[in-house]
């Protein structure tokens, strides 16, 4: 009989410890994102979780304690595919880095993620545009590492868009392109606009965390010459 209940014990302890194993592999996903328009000073963010051995199967998670971004309480919102989003949208506010996100996870611990991104400052065209010459943009502020860049978006007389990005890293602010780089603009009046991006990807324990941070720039009038 003793025999019989050693082999139970340890047939049971065996379960609990594959089953303890098969939790302990689950990964928690998330995802961070912050867009910020400077003309409007608007601060938009959301978050989604989802947990689960892999992102295809990963499913939808919720906090009950909600999820807080600059300590203010997020919004919950029910996306198709059972996927919650929690999100946040404020006006009329300055940018302010670092983002921090904030849960409680299931033991109760508090969990912070926090985006950091410099903003842009000022920037304007050096001399002139000149289709056959190039053209010369300082930005300040207008460094980048290694996950950010920036998307300059020009539009002209004739309404096209076109637009060049410029890629991480870089320790400059003074930024130079041929007349071959900026041939699709027309020739009159148009605008500017930069976007700064960062993308981060990293891994912490059983954590898979992904995050984006998009600061959109005042418009600049310019004017292309031949």
């Amino acid at each position: 009989m003793k025999k019989y209940f050693l082999l139970a014990i340890s047939t049971l302890l065996l379960w609990r410890c594959e089953n303890n194993t098969d939790l302990s592999n689950d990964i928690f996903f998330e995802e961070y994102y912050v867009r910020y328009l400077e003309t409007e000073k608007e601060l938009k963010a959301y978050a989604t979780f989802l947990e689960g051995d892999s992102i295809q199967n990963a499913k939808p998670k919720i906090f009950f304690g909600g999820v807080a971004f600059q300590n203010s309480g997020m919004e919950v919102r029910n996306l198709p595919k059972g996927v919650v989003k929690y999100s946040i949208t404020n006006n009329n506010v300055s940018y302010n880095s670092p983002f921090r996100f904030r849960y409680r996870n299931e033991e109760g611990q508090a969990v912070e993620e926090r985006l950091n991104m410099k903003p842009l400052g000022d920037f304007f065209v050096k001399d002139q545009i000149s289709l056959s010459k190039g053209m010369t943009l300082v930005i300040n502020n207008g460094s980048l590492s290694e996950d950010e860049q920036l998307i300059l978006l020009f539009s002209d007389e004739k309404n096209r868009a076109f637009s060049i990005p410029i890629m991480g890293p870089s320790d400059q602010i003074e930024y130079v392109f041929t007349s071959d780089q900026i041939k699709n603009l027309s020739e009159g009046k148009g605008q500017l606009y930069v976007v700064k991006k960062q993308s981060k990807v990293k891994e912490d324990n059983n954590r898979s965390i992904s995050s984006n941070v998009e600061f959109y720039s005042k418009t600049l009038e310019i004017y292309i010459e031949k």
